[in-house]
């Protein structure tokens, strides 16, 4: 009985080990997987720095773009129009009323109309 306990025991160990270095293979697989990971999220890390900085002066250049844009129509609005607003409505230059009107000559089946617009 003693010698069947020590032949158990005996395969017991041989299993551990051959388990031991199956797990050993496949950390270090691992390990290896998690390095180029690891790489792969330091680059884009730093992809995602660059971009960040590059938004950051995109942003800033568009505010100065606008700031100076402003900047540029209020000086133009005053040298234009002075210190008139420029929605005040002017009267009218004449009295006489005016009337624009177009002659269309149109052809529907071969028979023609014309037509008066005023405008």
């Amino acid at each position: 009985m003693l010698a069947r306990r020590l032949d158990n025991a005996i395969l017991k160990i041989q299993q551990l080990g051959w388990d031991n270095r199956r797990l050993n293979k496949e950390m270090m697989a691992a390990k290896g997987t998690l390095g180029v990971y690891q790489g792969e999220c330091d680059n884009l890390k730093e992809k995602n720095q660059r971009v960040k900085e590059e938004s950051k002066t995109l942003k800033m250049n568009n505010l100065k773009h606008k700031e100076e844009t402003r900047r540029l129509t209020e000086k133009l609005r005053k040298s234009e129009f002075g210190d008139m607003n420029p929605l005040t409505l002017l009267p009218p230059i004449s009295t006489k009323p005016r009337f624009f009107f177009s002659l269309v000559l149109v052809r529907f089946y071969s028979v023609s109309c014309l037509i008066v617009s005023f405008l």
